[in-house]
Order: C-alpha cells, then sequence, then structure tokens
C-alpha cells in the first residue's frame, strides 16, 4: 500500500466520524424536540382535565395522556439507543485509525 492511500484511508474514516457526530447532534435535537412536545401536551392536558366535569372524561384524558406519555418515551428510548450505537461506531472508526496510523509508521520505517 502506498503512503497517499493510507492517508486517504485515515480522511475517509476522519469523515464517517463526522457523519456520526452530526447524526447524534440530530438525535439529540430530536430528544429536546420530544420532550419540548411533552412539555405542551402536559400543560394542554392539566387545562383539559381542570375544565372537564364528569369523571368518565377525566379517565379518557388520563388514558390517552399515558398512551401518549409511553410513546413519547419510545421515541426518546430509540433515539437513545442510536446515540450508543453511533458511539460505539465512532470507537470502532478510532480504532480503524490507529491502525492505519500503524500502517504508515510502519511504511515509513521500511
Amino acid at each position: 500500500m502506498s503512503k497517499n492511500y493510507i492517508k486517504h484511508q485515515i480522511e475517509r474514516i476522519k469523515r464517517a466520524i463526522e457523519s456520526e457526530k452530526e447524526k447524534i447532534a440530530d438525535y439529540r435535537e430530536n430528544i429536546a424536540s420530544v420532550r419540548t412536545r411533552k412539555k405542551r401536551r402536559a400543560e394542554s392536558y392539566s387545562y383539559k382535565i381542570k375544565s372537564t366535569s364528569s369523571s368518565s372524561s377525566k379517565a379518557n384524558l388520563r388514558s390517552s395522556r399515558a398512551d401518549e406519555w409511553k410513546e413519547f418515551s419510545r421515541i426518546i428510548d430509540r433515539d437513545k439507543v442510536k446515540i450508543t450505537n453511533s458511539r460505539e461506531r465512532i470507537s470502532k472508526h478510532k480504532e480503524e485509525i490507529k491502525r492505519e496510523r500503524e500502517k504508515l509508521k510502519n511504511h515509513w520505517n521500511n
């Protein structure tokens, strides 16, 4: 392998790392967005429950709120898993870079 090829490989891996970092930022933004929606919905539910007079309507509201909260949790948990996976890929890419740099050192020594 030529030195230029190895350098190109290192640059390719660095771009892959940057791509993963961008994905993590997007996932974090999504989580923040979901939390904001959840907060707004909580305020809305609070108002609806206070303004509802029948107990069956209140029970239905509470039930729908619980379902919606579960969905919010699923979305957040899914994005957290994606963040973890991206971090693992970044770690693997960093190991790849170390191996490529070691190849480069060995190439220069020969």
